[in-house]
């Protein structure tokens, strides 16, 4: 009897180590982005801010059920432009236009993740409100260094708009409280957190008119595997059900919208 009970044992062992060696490996999948600013990335050294948490929720998602091992990387937006005709296929947060796909001929997209705007920040001591390209002559207007500003950078090119460059959205902020331009611009996601961090509200004033609305989505390369396309698009559109979506959305101030919505610029 022990002879046969450890004939079963071994048999088993046997079985289970042949399905260890034939189980399939996750598919390692990589997002980019070309954010480092929050709420998408807070703390790049720490991998900390919403990017980051959209990555867990990618990976232990029920759906997922151990296929996919998503992880991010970091890429300013003119090596992710060559990376992209190389090997990079997935990219968050991002708009058809902002690529150059208004007809979504070049790129798959996914529902919509959030809707956001570039807003004008002032002092509320000095309040500025955007009514077109004219009302922005004679006013100092902070940019970020790179950034196109969709509608007025034709304006800006020509020198009807006087725009001063920094490194980041933050050193924009110091330099409105220094009273060294007159207003910037910023996506209102970021703002939101800056507004926070810093304990500015009262200090500040946001236009009533925004330069522009947009959503954002996940851009995927048409030859991407069709298993992570359908998981991502699966994805997107469950997200209002999904509570952990529910809680980053009010850890950073966003608000919850239908996958369905989308705006260009």
């Amino acid at each position: 009897m022990f002879y046969l009970q450890l004939r079963v044992w071994s048999c088993l062992a046997l079985l289970f180590a042949v399905d260890a060696l034939y189980a399939k490996e996750p598919i390692k999948v990589i997002c980019y982005t070309y954010y480092q600013y929050p709420p998408f990335v807070t703390d790049i050294s720490n991998q900390k801010g919403l990017s980051y948490e959209f990555i867990q929720l990618l990976n232990y998602h029920p759906l997922n059920a151990d296929r996919f091992d998503f992880s991010l990387v970091y890429q300013p937006r003119k090596r992710l432009n060559e990376s992209l005709k190389r090997d990079a296929q997935i990219v968050l947060w991002v708009n058809p236009l902002f690529f150059s796909d208004r007809n979504k001929q070049l790129y798959h997209w996914t529902g919509t993740l959030l809707v956001d705007q570039q807003d004008f920040i002032s002092k509320k001591s000095r309040p500025f409100d955007y009514a077109g390209v004219s009302s922005l002559a004679n006013k100092r207007l902070g940019g970020v260094l790179g950034h196109t500003y969709i509608h007025i950078q034709a304006a800006i090119d020509k020198g009807l708009i006087k725009r001063e460059d920094v490194l980041n959205e933050e050193a924009n902020i110091g330099k409105l409280l220094l009273d060294r331009i007159d207003t910037f611009l910023i996506p209102q996601s970021a703002m939101r957190y800056y507004e926070d961090l810093m304990k500015i509200h009262d200090r500040i004033h946001y236009s009533a008119t925004p330069l522009n609305r947009y959503s954002r989505h996940i851009l995927i390369r048409r030859d991407a595997d069709s298993g992570v396309i359908d998981y991502m698009n699966s994805i997107v559109d469950g997200l209002n059900n999904n509570e952990y979506w529910r809680a980053l959305l009010n850890k950073y101030r966003l608000d919850l919208v239908p996958s369905s919505q989308e705006l260009l610029p």
